[in-house]
């Protein structure tokens, strides 16, 4: 179906719709976050056709990020290892149970690729002792974004 200009580009965006076990098929290879190139072509219902090009941020079901923490639990301390195959920016945080942010432990623009090890301390953002219980981590690169948990026992 042609739409409307919605970006003012001058060109109606084409709205297409698939099938979720399709995309699962079509991308069942991919493993993190990765740019896919796909080219799109079909028939409209006014006896048009379309072509294009485009890529896609593609996030596959399989991580391609491994991360450990050890110990776990942790008590006072810890550390979270993985490993990165490409540069880029890179994010880690963590947040309680009820999904708050609790600390912001990395936030670069352009890491390099290779280990990483980030320390876990039982600290807030403000330097404040957490509590025991258990943590959920994010932590977003380049390639993929990964969530996990952990534990602190005092």
């Amino acid at each position: 179906k042609v739409g409307a200009d919605r970006d003012r580009n001058g060109v109606q965006e084409i709205t297409a719709c698939f099938a979720r076990a399709d995309l699962e098929n079509l991308f069942a290879n991919v493993s993190g976050r990765q740019n896919v190139p796909v080219a799109l072509q079909g028939s409209l219902a006014s006896g048009g056709t379309f072509r294009g090009t485009a890529t896609l941020s593609v996030v596959g079901k399989n991580s391609a990020l491994r991360v450990a923490v050890s110990p776990n639990p942790l008590n006072p301390e810890a550390t979270m290892r993985f490993v990165t195959e490409h540069p880029g920016p890179l994010r880690v945080r963590i947040f309680d149970i009820a999904g708050r942010l609790v600390r912001e432990l990395v936030n670069e623009a352009q890491s390099p690729a290779g280990e990483h090890s980030v320390r876990l301390n039982g600290r807030n953002g403000d330097g404040s002792t957490i509590p025991s219980g258990i943590y959920l981590y994010r932590i977003d690169t380049l390639e993929d974004a990964v969530n996990g948990r952990f534990a602190i026992l005092k």
